[in-house]
C-alpha cells in the first residue's frame, strides 16, 4: 500500500500510518457512497457499535465515543476536535 503524499506506514506514528480508511455499509441507514474526513479511531466502534445496537456501555469511563451520528449523516462533525 502507499499513503501517497503522507509520512510513514500503517503501524507508524507518522500521518501516513495513522490516517488509513475506513469503510461502513449499512443500507438504509448510512448513505451510499458518503465521505467524511472527520476524525475517529478504533476507539470509537465500542461505544458506536453499542449504539447502533441499542446496548448500553460499561459503567466505567471508556475513552471512545459515538460516531453514529457522524455514519448516519456524513456532513456532520466528529464529536472529537483533536486525538
Amino acid at each position: 500500500g502507499s499513503a501517497g503524499p503522507l509520512r510513514g506506514a500503517k503501524g507508524s506514528v507518522w500521518e501516513g500510518g495513522i490516517r488509513v480508511p475506513a469503510i461502513f455499509r449499512w443500507p438504509g441507514r448510512i448513505p451510499a457512497g458518503s465521505v467524511s474526513s472527520e476524525i475517529a479511531s478504533t476507539i470509537d466502534l465500542l461505544p458506536t457499535l453499542a449504539a447502533a445496537a441499542g446496548a448500553s456501555l460499561p459503567r466505567h469511563q471508556i475513552d471512545g465515543m459515538n460516531l453514529l451520528p457522524l455514519l448516519e449523516q456524513p456532513q456532520a462533525k466528529s464529536p472529537r476536535d483533536h486525538f
